[in-house]
């Protein structure tokens, strides 16, 4: 039998990311002497944007050492993004930068609670697995995370994407993927067909409420008629989903509309792992929603904010205790809220701000 090999390197991030950033557009309420200036116009608000570098941003925001592998252009969008990035105080020694690319756009349509892409010619779907070094990538941090969203930008990413996760298995780096299905890229089944391959590898896997649902459904049988989303709720049938799934922890953010306070929402936490099952269901709050993006990669930088800083045990140490897994999917929840309240993708929550708001609560 091959030995692993064991991460001895001296660990430099809390948090290693891989992902694209793009430059987001969102429309903003105009006045009457805003249309008098440009009748012929549409007013936007321009930020920057991906799953991945949110769960970075909002972790450095709290304290913690991030860092991103990425690919961006060269140029004034380019610098931009970069700078934007950089000044939230993520490490950027990771991103590449190279000639004759552009960074991807996303245009927000809030009345349809939807997004467009524009990624033809990204700078992130040209980046060669050969440019980077993995096994230093994957030994200077405590924790990678990485989306189902990357392996689906090209065969570049897909490459650099599988390099990290198996780098960083090898070194038994702790390693939490969120499926973040997008229909645009691959449907649910070709997206998991190329994730039970590598999720055995991996210590965390977290889904959305309806992509859980869906699961259950494609792949416990018993269920596949089951009309009732309430399903998620009984403890055997998110444990046999993640036996099925072959990965030891997983874990459902989930969140619906509150119909007793219009624009705002409810979020709870479902977590099955060896040690047991959980739900946050009865520590719902409602929150006022401003941003309707961005509130999953909160949760996940929330879950592994209380992870990673819990004092006086391991990271797998943690991960088997279900008190210290009760406290972070209740600090996911809170932090998901939190960071819907502003408008922008990135959360601007700091750590005294979040133990306040949990001083709150309890």
């Amino acid at each position: 039998m091959g030995s692993r090999r064991v991460n001895s390197c001296s660990v430099t991030f809390d948090l290693t990311t891989l992902g694209e950033a793009v430059l987001r557009y969102m429309p903003v309420v105009t006045t009457a002497e805003d249309k008098d200036k440009c009748p012929d116009g549409e007013m936007f608000v321009r930020t920057v944007a991906g799953a991945e570098i949110n769960v970075s941003v909002a972790l450095s925001r709290l304290g913690m050492s991030t860092s991103w592998v990425s690919v961006l252009p060269e140029g004034d969008l380019g610098n931009s993004t970069f700078s934007a990035i950089k000044k939230t105080g993520v490490d950027m020694r990771w991103c590449k930068r190279v000639p004759g690319a552009d960074v991807g756009i996303q245009h927000v349509v809030p009345e349809e609670r939807a997004v467009c892409y524009q990624r033809k010619n990204s700078a992130f779907a040209s980046m060669q697995s050969t440019e980077f070094d993995w096994f230093t990538i994957a030994s200077s941090c405590r924790w990678i995370h990485v989306t189902g969203i990357s392996p689906f930008l090209g065969s570049a990413p897909e490459a650099c994407w599988q390099r990290l996760v198996r780098e960083g298995a090898g070194l038994r780096t702790p390693i939490s993927i969120d499926l973040n299905h997008r229909p645009a890229l691959a449907s649910l089944g070709r997206l998991m067909y190329f994730m039970m391959e590598f999720l055995p590898m991996v210590q965390l896997f977290v889904v959305s409420r309806s992509s859980a649902i869906e699961l259950v459904r494609m792949l416990l049988s018993r269920f596949a008629d089951q009309p009732d989303e309430s399903v998620l709720e009984e403890e055997g049938v998110l444990c046999a989903l993640r036996t099925e799934l072959k990965c030891p922890l997983v874990a459902v953010a989930c969140s619906q509309d509150d119909e007793s306070n219009p624009g705002s929402k409810l979020r709870w936490s479902l977590v099955s792992c060896k040690a047991g099952f959980l739900s946050t269901r009865e520590q719902r709050r409602s929150r006022i929603v401003r941003e309707h993006l961005g509130g999953g990669d909160a949760w996940v930088a929330g879950f592994l904010n209380a992870i990673l800083s819990t004092p006086g045990k391991t990271t797998n140490e943690c991960l088997d205790d279900m008190d210290v897994l009760k406290r972070a999917a209740l600090r996911g929840d809170l932090l998901a809220g939190l960071q819907q309240e502003t408008l922008g993708d990135f959360s601007t929550v700091t750590s005294d701000q979040l133990l306040a708001a949990e001083a709150e609560r309890t």
